[in-house]
Order: structure tokens, then C-alpha cells, then sequence
């Protein structure tokens, strides 16, 4: 038996383009396949990088590999399939649903006309676009959607390649939302903009919407002033005017604040049915960033402090040193590029980015003895592993594997059936539960219908036009937005018209 696991780190990438500060994220498992999760899937450990320390900074690092394993069964030789001796079982950590930011960054880069962006990333976008078609009801409270069929490339099928979907998506009628304890750190340096700290009043301001009567609310300044503490009764009235007390501050530090702010949340005791968070507002300009260490053992113990990051503005963000922050403290790493998006994104998603419907959440595949996986494929080193990743209400993990079939016929001669099944817990639980997605066997399941992988590869595309520009990659971009079945539907419309807009885009 062969068994192997990912490494849950990977090493910092240079950032490529003209916005190194946002990072480059070269997303994809070994066989270059849609490792989307999250709305998406890449996998996730927290990339802790910096350039003089311990702390978070530097540039982002590079897209995290799936937590997998994998297993062969017995031996199952047949004619014309050299290699396939049995059966396989995959068990993949995939990656949560909290990555937003890159949707609202390509949106201001092209707007002001700057090249193309360094950090567009394909889990993010189908995470704040928020693919919507988990649609089979499953015990406990989840959504499910599983599919297979032959693998395209544009318009070519390619022999004996198939692509098979899972997605599972935390029914928020379900799995409601808990009464939350959330510290607010907002940068009010000189580090920020006028617009970026705009920007910041109004993610206050959403965040203040957010509150119910016995949450408890803190917002301070970067430099430690406490501009607000309060258990609420009267969330509209208490919080009336909040985001007004937002005014220059020289002074503090993100180290300081934010492990301020996780200490603070750590005295009172650890309740599963208490959403403990940090946000942390600014533009990651400064250079000081939280001990990893620190971050990772608050989000990891009983309290489960999870933070969050915002980046709220052009003028010297460091989307590495964000993103490290929120990857290491299994919290939303987000960006707000107008002024109206903290009301659209936050408020409107708020159970969604920062609650918790189930932990450990992992996704099992067996996969009959003449399938085999491309993507992903056994990485060459095997001495860690990802931490857990947890579903949200309202979010949706999903996967896409890249399989090969030794002999095609073999398809619709089976009555063989790809087992799917999620483990995962319920907050405040410690045993596991399994649940599993049914499906077809193969031969029927070939001949439904999925729609949603043109969508996924569409999305996966336009990334591709966005990460390195040319006349082909745009032109098969622009055919997939463009088709017949996704006109109309968000958000293939808006990645249309982004599209066109790119500076480089041929003929601009």
C-alpha cells in the first residue's frame, strides 16, 4: 500500500506582473487541474513567510496543495491497461470558502488602468462571485453536487480524460448563526489613504450592522486606543455612530494590535456556540506583522480566535502580508475597492465569511480499479500535512479531480460507482461524521449533464487571460464567458466586461 500526503507548506513565489505587492499564487495540484475551493478548493495551510523575521510579511505565498492521501486495493489486471492493478481511495483537506479578495482587486486594477494583476487567483473569485449550485439536500443540513464527464478543453475532448466535481455547500437555514465576540483593529496611521480609511469607517460600519443583541464588540485603533467596548443590547443604537470615532492615530503596530486583540478574546471562556474573531482593517503597508506562531495557536485552541484580514486600499498594500495574517489565523481575507462593497460583501455575507458550520471538513474518493488521478498527484515529500478547514454557513468547498480511464470502453460496460463521501465535525463535537454523496454508477453518470464545470472552466480561463496575457488565452476566455448558456447569469456578464477592460488586453 502506497500512502503520501501534500505538504500543507509550500515555498514563497516570486510575484510576477506589475503588482508584486499583491503576490503571485500559481494555483493548480501537480497535473495543473481546478484545485478550486471554497468556492473553490484550493487546499490550505497558512503561508507564513516573511523578510526579517517571524512576522507576517512579504509577498503572498504561492497556492497551497490538497492534504492528500492516497491508497491502492487489490490487484484487478485486464487486457490493454498496463499499470492499473486496483482500486484507489483519495482523501483530500480542501480549502475553505473565505478568500474573496482577488474579485474587488482585478475590479480597481482594471478601472484605473493599471496591468495585469500578479494575484488573481481562481479560488478567490469563484469564492466572492459565489457559485450557487450545490443543490441536493443531504442529512444534516448540507447541499451536495457530484458529477463526471469526458474532459474539454475548449471545445475538444480530450480521449479517456474526465473531470469529476464534488462540491458541498452548509445550508444556512441549518446552521445558524451564534452569538459572536469580535475585535475590530483598524489602521488609522498615516500609512492609509483618505479613501483607504473611508473605506475602513465603512467596513466598521458593516461589521456594526452585523451585530446582535448579546454580542460583545470592540473596535480600537491601530496605535491601541479602545474607541468602543460593549456587550450589546442595543446593537443600532449603541453602535450609532461607531465608525465616526475613526480619526488619525500615529503609532502601534499590526503585531501588537491583533495579538492584543486575540489575547482579549481568550479571557473569557471557550463556548463552540461563540464565534470569537479578529478583523483586522488597513492596507498591510507596515512591516511588523503578528508572531505566525501566536495566530496559529489561538485559532487552533478551544477559544478558536479566528482573524481576518481587509485590505481597504491601493496606495501601498501588501496583499502578501493579508493574506498570511488571515491563512494563519483560518480567518476571510478580503479587499474592499469602492465604497459601497463593505454593505454588498460583508454585511450581506457576514454568517458566511465569519461563521462556522462544520470543522475538519474532508473530502473521501474511491475510485474504481480503471480511473486513475492526474490531478492531483503524489507530491514529492510527504513530512506535513494541512490543518483542518471548516465550512461556513453559506459557503461552498468543492473540487474538481482529473481522472484517466485505461480504456474507454471500459466506462460503459461497468456498473462500477465512484464513492464520494465528506468527514467532517460539528463545533464543540470531537468524533467525526461521515456523509456520503451519492452517485451514479459511471456509465449513467456519464450521461447527465454538468453544467456547472463550463462555468468552473470559463472562471478558470478568464484567470488564465488575466495571469499572462495573449491573443489565444483571451480569445478562449472571451468564447467561454461569452457562450449561450452562461450569458445572463452572474457573474460571467461582469467577468466578460472586466475582461475587455484589462490594459493588456490584445487590441487595447
Amino acid at each position: 500500500m502506497n500512502r503520501w500526503c501534500a505538504l500543507a507548506l509550500v515555498p514563497l513565489a516570486v510575484a510576477c506582473g506589475s503588482n508584486a505587492s499583491d503576490g503571485a499564487l500559481d494555483e493548480g495540484g501537480s497535473g495543473g487541474g481546478m484545485n478550486m475551493g471554497g468556492g473553490g478548493g484550493l487546499s490550505g495551510g497558512p503561508p507564513i513567510s516573511g523578510s526579517g523575521g517571524s512576522g507576517l510579511t512579504g509577498s503572498e505565498a504561492a497556492a497551497l496543495e490538497p492534504n492528500l492521501a492516497s491508497k491502492s486495493g487489490g490487484a484487478q489486471n485486464a487486457p490493454g491497461c498496463p499499470g492499473f492493478t486496483g482500486s484507489t481511495q483519495l482523501d483530500l483537506t480542501v480549502a475553505d470558502a473565505r478568500g474573496m479578495a482577488s474579485g474587488p482587486r482585478v475590479r480597481e486594477q482594471v478601472a484605473t488602468g493599471q496591468a495585469g494583476p500578479a494575484a488573481v487567483r481562481t479560488s478567490e473569485v469563484n469564492n466572492y462571485y459565489r457559485l450557487s449550485w450545490p443543490n441536493t439536500p443531504e442529512p444534516g443540513g448540507f447541499l451536495s453536487r457530484v458529477g463526471v464527464r469526458p474532459r474539454k478543453v475548449g471545445a475538444t475532448v480530450l480521449p479517456g480524460h474526465y473531470d469529476l466535481l464534488v462540491a458541498l455547500r452548509a445550508d444556512p437555514n441549518v446552521h445558524l448563526r451564534q452569538r459572536v465576540e469580535m475585535v475590530v483593529v483598524v489602521d488609522t496611521s498615516t500609512w492609509m489613504t483618505e479613501e483607504g480609511l473611508a473605506r475602513g469607517r465603512k467596513v466598521v460600519r458593516a461589521l456594526a450592522n452585523s451585530m446582535l443583541p448579546g454580542d460583545y464588540f470592540a473596535l480600537k485603533s491601530l496605535a491601541g486606543t479602545v474607541l468602543f467596548e460593549s456587550v450589546l443590547l442595543a446593537p443600532s443604537a449603541e453602535l450609532a455612530d461607531v465608525e465616526a470615532k475613526l480619526v488619525r492615530e500615529d503609532g502601534g503596530s499590526v503585531r501588537s494590535s491583533v495579538e492584543g486583540a486575540l489575547a482579549k478574546l481568550q479571557e473569557t471562556p471557550a463556548e463552540p456556540a461563540v464565534w470569537k474573531r479578529v478583523v483586522f482593517v488597513g492596507n498591510g503597508a507596515t512591516d511588523d506583522g503578528p508572531d505566525p506562531a501566536i495566530i496559529q495557536k489561538a485559532a487552533t485552541s478551544a477559544h478558536q480566535v479566528f482573524v481576518s484580514a481587509v485590505g481597504v486600499g491601493q496606495d501601498g498594500y501588501n496583499g502578501g502580508m493579508l493574506a498570511g495574517l488571515a491563512r494563519a489565523g483560518r480567518g476571510a481575507h478580503l479587499y474592499i475597492d469602492n465604497l459601497d462593497e463593505p454593505e454588498k460583501l460583508i454585511e450581506a455575507r457576514f454568517v458566511e465569511i465569519f461563521g462556522m458550520a462544520a470543522d475538519d471538513v474532508r473530502f473521501a474518493i474511491s475510485l474504481p480499479w480503471f480511473m486513475q488521478s492526474l490531478d492531483p498527484l503524489p507530491p514529492p515529500d510527504s513530512s506535513a500535512s494541512a490543518p483542518p478547514q471548516y465550512l461556513s454557513p453559506g459557503g461552498t468547498m468543492l473540487h474538481v479531480f482529473r481522472l484517466f480511464v485505461c480504456e474507454t470502453a471500459l466506462t460503459a460496460a461497468t456498473n462500477d460507482v465512484i464513492g464520494i463521501s465528506v468527514d467532517f465535525r460539528l463545533p464543540g463535537e470531537t468524533t467525526s461524521q461521515s456523509l456520503p454523496l451519492v452517485m451514479k454508477p459511471v456509465a449513467k453518470a456519464l450521461l447527465q449533464p454538468v453544467p456547472e464545470l463550463d462555468e468552473l472552466e470559463a472562471i478558470d480561463a478568464w484567470v488564465s487571460a488575466f495571469r499572462s496575457p495573449n491573443s489565444t488565452r483571451y480569445a478562449l476566455a472571451k468564447q467561454l464567458l461569452d457562450s449561450t448558456d452562461l450569458q445572463g447569469k452572474a457573474p460571467f456578464s461582469d467577468l466578460l466586461t472586466i475582461l475587455d477592460k484589462h490594459p493588456n488586453a490584445p487590441n487595447n
